[in-house]
């Protein structure tokens, strides 16, 4: 029996923000090259067509003019790419529904499938969005066929969660499409972070420094973690895409990929830049990958803890603080006069080269003259929301404020700065007065659990 094939292209290139018809140049541009060299369907990443990070920075009014139908304009631009050159095509865009004529809109972070026929065969909505509290999560998975092979998809940060992905294996998926704008930005984990812009616009006279962090933990080594494991654990392919290059504030390092249903990287983009790489899928890979067994051996009567319902809500958080959390300047100008978050602050950059003095206070001080504690956390306040997935950064970074107010404390001190600047590699720095309240009792309290065993700070155990 002939073994059944399908030959798939993973692309990356450096999308434009808000430059939907730059974008679908460079789809049609990678497109043909992969169709020349045999592809039947290529993918490319998450948000490719209206580009992605940037969004965080628009009001609701902003995205609504980005999003569009499917099918729509964009639908209909790939279904063209896609007849001509005779391939199916995945890409991303921003989706505007309602689910009746009389509901509210909603705007959905979504990725689509057009045949080789031009028709729309797949719409996919992200189930954990982030970038932007005007995106709604989307509610189910999506299987659809292509030339005879069932194939998933699962955007960014929706592979992080095992579960979307056993569930997606479960509804019959043997591919899985794993579109995602990934890596470079801040992080509290070891060895990763931000890349230097700087790296980026020299690549083409000195390529080394920026080829290492691409291929370090802030690139390569971090994916490589997460998305072998979850081809293997179930046993499917997965068309891991990324954005290259400049998006929004981060350098984004591609990686672009397929992996095999025994967690294998069989072909992967190399080049500091726009790439490609194409590669035939097999169905005897699926019949031998351990995953399968895995699949077999489950024992459904015993995951009941998974499923059981709880009294908190779903929470996607990044381990980074988004521009709509941080404040005013991270909005755009036109639309920072009628938005309620102008009231807000802008955050500090992430990761500086080197440390820098604490932020001075804002010009209009409160007239009520501030505690030694309010004025640390006005000099320096840390980014709560952004910490409080992370309970080890928030114990340090509340260990720290509490020895500063063991004693008189001097907000200028040299010492303290360069204690504060310790962290701002990997806490964004806020200037947001309404947060002071809420870091305040997280202060409080633990200082309370301290004195409350007879300890100091020092000696407290975090």
């Amino acid at each position: 029996m002939a073994d059944r094939t399908l030959r798939v292209a993973a692309v990356q290139f450096e999308a434009t923000d808000r430059d939907k018809l730059r974008n679908l140049e460079s789809v049609e541009r990678l497109a043909a090259s992969a169709a020349a060299d045999g592809a039947e369907l290529v993918c490319f990443h998450e948000c490719c067509i209206p580009g992605y990070s940037f969004i965080q920075t628009v009001d609701f009014e902003g995205l609504s003019a980005l999003a569009e139908p499917v099918p729509g304009p964009s639908t209909d631009a790939l279904g063209k790419i896609a007849k001509r050159l005779g391939v199916a095509v995945g890409a991303g865009l921003l989706e505007t529904a309602r689910s009746t004529p009389t509901a509210a809109q909603r705007i959905y972070n979504s990725y689509v499938v057009v045949d080789s026929n031009g028709v729309v065969i797949a719409c996919q909505r992200k189930l954990q969005p982030f970038v932007s509290p005007h995106l709604s999560p989307g509610d189910d998975f999506s299987v659809f066929t292509l030339r005879g092979w069932k194939i998933g998809i699962l955007i960014c940060y929706d592979n992080n969660l095992p579960e979307n992905v056993r569930c997606t294996t479960l509804r019959g998926a043997e591919v899985i499409l794993m579109p995602h704008v990934t890596g470079g930005t801040a992080s509290n984990q070891p060895g990763r972070g931000t890349i230097d812009r700087a790296l980026w616009d020299r690549r083409a006279t000195d390529p080394v420094p920026l080829r290492r962090e691409f291929q370090g933990l802030k690139g390569r080594e971090w994916i490589h973690r997460f998305i072998p494991c979850r081809c293997w654990e179930n046993g499917v392919y997965g068309v891991f895409t990324n954005a290259v290059g400049v998006d929004h504030d981060t350098i984004k390092p591609g990686i672009s990929m397929v992996v095999d249903p025994c967690g294998n990287v069989v072909v992967e983009c190399s080049k500091l830049g726009d790439d490609y790489v194409c590669t035939t899928l097999s169905g005897q890979a699926l019949a031998i990958a351990s995953g399968a067994r895995y699949i077999k051996a489950r024992r459904p009567e015993l995951y009941g803890d998974i499923v059981k319902p709880t009294n908190a809500p779903s929470e996607t958080r990044p381990c980074w603080t988004r521009s709509w959390e941080g404040g005013a300047a991270a909005l755009e100008p036109d639309r920072a006069a009628s938005s309620p978050r102008t009231a807000l602050a802008a955050p500090v950059p992430v990761a500086a080269a080197s440390p820098s003095p604490l932020p001075a206070l804002p010009s209009t001080t409160p007239e009520v003259e501030l505690s030694p504690i309010d004025k640390v956390l006005a000099r320096g306040g840390t980014a709560i929301r952004a910490v409080c997935g992370a309970p080890g950064l928030l114990d340090g970074t509340v260990r720290w404020i509490i020895e500063a107010l063991q004693g008189d404390v001097n907000v200028n001190d040299v010492g303290l700065q360069k204690r504060f600047a310790d962290f701002t590699g990997v806490v964004q720095v806020l200037m947001k007065p309404q947060m002071l309240g809420e870091i305040r009792k997280v202060v409080l309290v633990q200082k309370q659990l301290a004195d409350a065993g007879g300890k100091t700070s020092k000696e407290y155990s975090w």
